[in-house]
């Protein structure tokens, strides 16, 4: 997404960064037999937003954020007082898998990425196929910030495919394979808990909602899929979706999108 890179590259590492990170807790529904509600913290961990999903029973992390930032999910799993039980990357790039590793390391939570985006991540890959924009600039940098912060090979426990159904937490979660930014790029999809309310979407980089809510613009495996995937997230009328880059907005916003977003110009 927009300055992903170029901002890192600018102050040499991720951690000036960081420090104007955001923070967001969103609590919803109520899961039967006890009633228990699904509360979402949302957070930076470099350019990227991570999302720790809990219940009662347990934690779901959706993507990890750029190297380096493992401290900082730790804390707030610890915070919490709930056992991590998965980490589930959206994509294989390395702003979203930088820290997956290390969170296992120490939690013991298996990581789940989809079939064709897991080479990538088990051997450090980020690939950027496709740039426009902004992007371009990112793309021409991203040597330079692996060396500063290098991509640790994170081989997954589990790999996934579309319509994958992923249980931890006491949650069901569906995988919704969208590809476009990445071979491999997945939605996380969440019942919200809530009668007639849609569901929680977490969508990695097909949207973002900072600097502005915006589909993917700047990286792609294939720009013409773009549109697909968005037309996707919008079938399924979210709730709630939970951005890669940005806070959590509600569903309703992607009709904001505006009709070319993701065709080559």
């Amino acid at each position: 997404m927009r300055g992903s890179f170029i901002a890192l590259i600018a102050v040499a590492s991720a951690t000036a960064f960081c420090a104007c990170a955001s923070y967001m807790e969103t609590a919803v529904g109520a899961l039967p037999p006890a009633g228990d509600r699904i509360i979402v913290s949302s957070f930076e961990a470099g350019n990227a937003t991570v999302h720790l999903i809990r219940t009662r029973e347990g934690a779901v992390l959706v993507d990890t954020g750029w190297p380096g930032h493992e401290k900082k999910i730790l804390e707030e799993i610890s915070r919490i007082g709930v056992p991590l039980e998965l980490i589930f990357i959206t994509h294989a790039h390395i702003d979203h898998y930088g820290n997956a590793a290390a969170i296992r390391a120490a939690t013991g939570a298996p990581i789940a990425i989809h079939v064709a985006d897991a080479d990538d991540m088990s051997n450090g890959r980020t690939l950027l196929p496709e740039a426009r924009g902004w992007g371009i600039f990112g793309k021409a940098f991203l040597p330079i910030a692996e060396r500063l912060n290098p991509p640790p090979p994170t081989v997954p426990d589990k790999v996934v495919s579309d319509g994958s159904i992923l249980q931890a937490g006491g949650l069901q979660m569906r995988v919704l394979h969208v590809p476009g930014h990445t071979v491999g790029s997945c939605c996380l999809v969440v019942d919200s808990g809530t009668d007639g309310a849609g569901p929680l979407v977490f969508a990695g980089d097909l949207v973002a909602s900072k600097p502005y809510l915006m589909a993917q613009r700047y990286f792609a495996s294939d720009f013409s899929q773009i549109p697909s995937g968005m037309e996707t997230l919008k079938a399924l009328s979210p709730s709630k979706v939970f951005p890669g880059h940005g806070m959590p907005f509600p569903g309703e916003r992607l009709d904001e999108l505006r009709p070319r977003y993701g065709v080559p110009q």
